[in-house]
């Protein structure tokens, strides 16, 4: 006696709807077998807003139920980074930009488009102290008296 492949299609449905009802309910309504409608959450972590000066390591808790593909970096609202993958962190050099205010702010996506944008976080760079060059001495260093040299060493006048 054969299998009826109309009655086999009947009892695999019923076992696969039995067995993705225990899969919702086991994993919290999310088995990721469905659609994605659930947005990612993100945050600046790192440094705290205020004042900061050289390389600044910019940090992220970006989370998602399915993970995070990546994450945009932007200051006063311009695009400065993408990163896409973790740890979704930027490295930013406030020695090029000018002294001010700057309000940054992330954007975590995943895979299936969603997005979600940070709470911006300001920081502000201040002016950067005078580089020394090399070889070079400033104004401030330099002695009034004269040097004349004899035979190869220096004598004071």
């Amino acid at each position: 006696m054969s299998p009826d492949p109309v009655r086999c299609r009947q009892v695999a449905g019923l076992v696969a709807g039995a067995l993705l009802a225990t899969l919702l309910t086991a994993c919290g309504g999310d088995t990721g077998l469905g659609p994605d409608h659930q947005r990612p959450t993100i945050s600046i972590s790192a440094p705290a807003p205020g004042p900061v000066a050289g390389q600044v390591l910019i940090q992220t808790d970006a989370r998602d139920n399915r993970g995070v593909v990546k994450v945009e970096f932007h200051v006063n609202g311009g695009l400065v980074a993408t990163v896409t993958a973790a740890p979704f962190t930027y490295s930013w050099d406030t020695t090029l930009y000018a002294t001010g205010a700057y309000e940054w702010t992330a954007r975590g996506c995943d895979a299936a488009g969603l997005c979600t944008d940070s709470a911006p976080v300001e920081y502000t760079v201040g002016p950067s102290p005078p580089r020394a060059r090399r070889g070079l001495t400033t104004a401030s260093s330099c002695h009034a008296s004269a040097v004349r040299l004899r035979g190869g060493q220096a004598a004071g006048r």
